[in-house]
This record gives structure tokens, C-alpha cells and sequence, in this order.
């Protein structure tokens, strides 16, 4: 339901809401460069690397929470025991905290659509690891990568945004790119489930799911810097 509600209203709503801008933001989009336009969120969302970001966002909310969600079983499926698929949280947590803090700093250094790329490939290995996984350091090894998947879009996700789109209207662009991620939220473990009533186990689902984040990954590789429509003419 509420991947619904938001996929139905909130997300519909926030493309008509009013705009309201200061002369003061006015003046800190007049320079040249394409994050410092004045970018509406129908403009921003009119470009390709607004729906790559989004997709990226989309991707991890649904497989990390499907992943999160069933992880007990999941790991449990894999040779782990209840305890030992719980601790798996505990490396997830590490590399997840790391991977923020680190693709953070990388994002004043990198086009932020390559923050998106090392995010989507992380966790297709995560997902492509599951199937080794077994009680010991391999477990450990899947936790980590899982982690450091998750965190490293965190950190590059806000950077992104305001790159690309600035920072006057940044709040309603972000709203509608979070709308999007929780619906994915919403239908993770729901698809993870069915996946596995279909197929008889986890693994499969979890490979097919991997195409995913591995197609966002390629899209973003080659995903042009968005153009203010005020440079095309």
C-alpha cells in the first residue's frame, strides 16, 4: 500500500506543486555551469541522468531491503544458522558506514554518475557472491560487499543531485527521487518472496534480480551530464 500511494499520489502531486524562489537563489544559479542553473523539477526530471540516479536508488531500496528482509532465511538457505545469518549485519553495517563516508569524499573529486556505476556494480557482486556463500569468511566476505553496496550510493546520492540540478529547487527534486525509492522499498521483499515461491529457493531470484543493478550500472557509464534547457538554444 504505501508503495502505491506513492507511486499514485505523492509522487504525481510533487510535479505540480508550487515554486517558490528567493532572489537570492536566482542569483546563486546564474553562473554557467550546469549545476548552477535554475533547474524545475520538470526540467530535471525531463533528463536521463535524473531517472539514472532515481534507478540507482530504486535498485538498492528494493534488493537490499528484499535482502534484509529475508536474511534469515536467505543465509539460512546458504548453510548459516539463524545466529549466524543475523551477525551478517554486523559487516554489512562497517563497510556500509565506510562506503558513505568514503564515496562522500570521492564526490567533490568525480563525475557523480561514476559514484552510481561503483554503487550498481558492488551490488551486483553482492548478489552474484550469494550463491558461494557458506558458513566462515565467504559469509563475511558477502556482508561486506552488500554493505559497501548500500553505503556508497548514501553517499554519493546527494552529491549528485545538487551537481547536476543545482541547489534551488533540490529539495522537491529530491523528494520525487526518494518517493521513488521507498516504493521500491515497498515491493523488495514482496518480490524476493515470490521469487522464491516460484522457484523453490532464493538463489535464482536473487541472480535474475541481478540484472538490475547491473543494467544501471552500463546506463550510467555512458549517461550524458544533463543540458539546461536555457543552453540548448
Amino acid at each position: 500500500m504505501e508503495a502505491i500511494a506513492v507511486a499514485v499520489v505523492v509522487i504525481p502531486v510533487a510535479f505540480f506543486l508550487p515554486r517558490h524562489q528567493t532572489p537570492g537563489a536566482r542569483a546563486a544559479q546564474s553562473g554557467a555551469d550546469v549545476g548552477q542553473q535554475l533547474w524545475t523539477l520538470r526540467e530535471a526530471a525531463s533528463t536521463g541522468m535524473f531517472w539514472v540516479i532515481a534507478a540507482g536508488l530504486a535498485a538498492s531500496g528494493m534488493l537490499s531491503t528484499a535482502l534484509a528482509f529475508h536474511q534469515v532465511a536467505v543465509l539460512g538457505e546458504q548453510g548459516l544458522t539463524a545466529t549466524e545469518a543475523a551477525a551478517n549485519f554486523l559487516p554489512q553495517t562497517v563497510t556500509g558506514i565506510a562506503a558513505t563516508l568514503i564515496t562522500g569524499a570521492l564526490s567533490d573529486r568525480i563525475a557523480p554518475k561514476y559514484g552510481v556505476t561503483i554503487a550498481m556494480v558492488t551490488l551486483t557482486g553482492a548478489l552474484v557472491l550469494l550463491p558461494t556463500v557458506q558458513p566462515g569468511w565467504t559469509a563475511i566476505v558477502y556482508g561486506l560487499v552488500l554493505g559497501a553496496a548500500g553505503g556508497s550510493l548514501r553517499g554519493i546520492e546527494a552529491a549528485a543531485y545538487v551537481r547536476y540540478y543545482g541547489t534551488a529547487n533540490i529539495g522537491v527534486i529530491r523528494g520525487v527521487a526518494t518517493g521513488v525509492n521507498l516504493a521500491s522499498t515497498a515491493f523488495g521483499p514482496l518480490l524476493l518472496a515470490l521469487g522464491h515461491n516460484v522457484a523453490g529457493n532464493y538463489t535464482s531470484p536473487v541472480l535474475f534480480f541481478a540484472v538490475l543493478p547491473a543494467t544501471v550500472a552500463v546506463v550510467s557509464v555512458f549517461a550524458r551530464p544533463p543540458q539546461h534547457p536555457s543552453l540548448a538554444h
